[in-house]
């Protein structure tokens, strides 16, 4: 099982994994990114429509309720 360090939220609502796309932003605060710390281990897999993941750290507005394609591959590879 892969450990996740954080999960990040765009303001379009998708979810991303650090370092792990092109749509990465090195200041999530200034860009109103939204992310979540530390999630569980199966968190990831879990994000979905029916089950949208909301932003624990910086806008706490945002959630996702979709995973970047980019990200997933990334992580499926590790």
């Amino acid at each position: 099982m892969t450990l996740i360090e954080r999960i990040l939220i765009s303001p379009g609502g998708y979810a991303h994994l650090p370092r792990s796309c092109v749509h990465y932003v090195d200041d999530l605060r200034a860009a109103g990114w939204g992310w979540i710390n530390e999630p569980d281990p199966l968190y990831w897999d879990r994000i979905a429509v029916d089950n949208p993941a909301p932003a624990t750290n910086g806008n706490l507005g945002l959630t996702a309720d979709r995973r970047c394609t980019h990200c997933e591959n990334a992580f499926r590879a590790v």
